[in-house]
């Protein structure tokens, strides 16, 4: 079952998810996003305050609709602006 994240919009949306260890999750969108619009990851290490993008941080852009993101790990995804409203979801 699909879960969202922020909100359907043009507008860059962010949302939060904790994934124990070994958890995973696939993030997508519901529309292709076009180039230079991007689905990003980010790890907090002080319970939310701050954040660190992930070294392989783009999940979603142009060319790929969706990416595995394993934990464990407090993550926030980030959606850029984009030009259609774009909603972001995760399936576990």
């Amino acid at each position: 079952m699909a879960t969202t994240l922020g909100s359907s919009a043009t507008t860059a949306q962010s949302g939060t998810v904790t994934l124990t260890d070994g958890q995973s999750i696939i993030v997508y969108t519901d529309e292709p996003l076009s180039p230079n619009e991007t689905v990003t990851a980010s790890r907090t290490y002080d319970g939310g305050t701050n954040y660190r993008p992930l070294d392989s941080g783009i999940l979603c852009d142009s060319k790929v609709s969706e990416n595995r993101l394993t934990g464990p790990g407090d993550f926030k995804i980030d959606k850029s602006a984009t030009n259609t409203a774009t909603q972001m979801y995760y399936d576990s």
